[in-house]
């Protein structure tokens, strides 16, 4: 598998906009912002479905193979955040870009 620095998907994240388009359960969800997130990266970048063990919905997110740090899991749903992905563990999205609040609801995932 072809892999980017840990710098060069930085950089896209912090230049890419997906984040912005406003979140809608019936026109823009989740699996949207991966996608569009996938379509502009430029640099190989993977699609992930979650499935959470407390069984509500699933999410997505995106992956990127970095030389520096291995895989790097990116959530754009709301803000350009890495995520930490370990099952059995919450899905915490940390964000990289400054912001005023992030309240998310904690969920495992496996």
């Amino acid at each position: 598998m072809l892999t980017d620095d840990k710098c060069d998907v930085i950089n896209f994240i912090l230049s890419d906009k997906t984040y912005q388009i406003p979140y809608s359960p019936s026109t823009f969800t989740c699996g949207d912002y991966a996608e569009k997130m996938l379509n502009n990266a430029g640099i190989r970048c993977g699609y992930v479905s979650i499935d959470f063990t407390d069984n509500s919905a699933s999410h997505a997110c995106d992956v990127f193979n970095t030389t520096d740090r291995g895989l790097l899991y990116v959530d754009c749903t709301q803000y350009e955040c890495i995520v930490n992905i370990v099952g059995g563990q919450e899905y915490q999205p940390v964000t990289i870009t400054p912001m005023e609040d992030m309240t998310r609801p904690l969920t495992l995932w496996e």
